[in-house]
């Protein structure tokens, strides 16, 4: 996973739970791997289920987006 991540230099931080160690994904209602919409004081404000969700939630939050 760390290869991945290097290798596509994501502008954003990548976390990874690998095996669910730490239950992420069921805390979140989802299968193995997910967006989180994470504000600056580190809370989820969005688990979007697609890019097109993602994308929704942030032209709400950024109309300027």
């Amino acid at each position: 996973m760390r290869k991945a991540v290097e290798r596509h230099a994501f502008p954003w931080p990548c976390l990874v739970d690998v095996d669910d160690e730490y239950g992420v994904f069921k805390r979140h209602g989802t299968a193995n791997s997910a967006l989180f919409l994470i504000d600056r004081s580190g809370t989820i404000i969005a688990v979007p289920n697609s890019v097109d969700e993602l994308k929704e939630k942030l032209v709400h939050l950024f109309p300027s987006f």
